[in-house]
């Protein structure tokens, strides 16, 4: 189970989840190493590079069904991500509060 300790923001968190599940399910990273994976990354990439991420990340996802919405609904609020105020060459969610929070238990 991947959960946090305490509240974070949707954006941080959705990326945190994405990246976390792109390292475990599609490139077969061990859950924890996955998370921390995840964690750096969320911690160390630029608003830029997380969007140029994202902009390869979401048409990977093949939606069929019921999962059509939700794969629409992720595209727009991954495309909206890279319009921070800091610009693209910041390091927005760098602070611990956006990526700390999270902890994987289980096996």
């Amino acid at each position: 189970v991947a959960a946090s300790l305490w509240s974070v923001a949707d954006v941080s968190t959705a990326m945190l989840m994405a990246r976390f599940y792109d390292l475990w399910r599609e490139e077969g990273v061990e859950p924890v190493q996955a998370l921390r994976l995840a964690q750096q990354w969320v911690r160390d990439t630029t608003n830029r590079e997380k969007a140029d991420y994202f902009d390869t990340y979401v048409p990977k996802w093949q939606p069929t069904g019921a999962t059509k919405m939700a794969a629409g609904v992720a595209a727009d609020f991954f495309n909206q991500m890279e319009l921070h105020d800091d610009g693209p060459d910041a390091h927005t969610f760098a602070h611990p509060f956006w990526w700390a929070a999270f902890t994987f238990t289980g096996v």
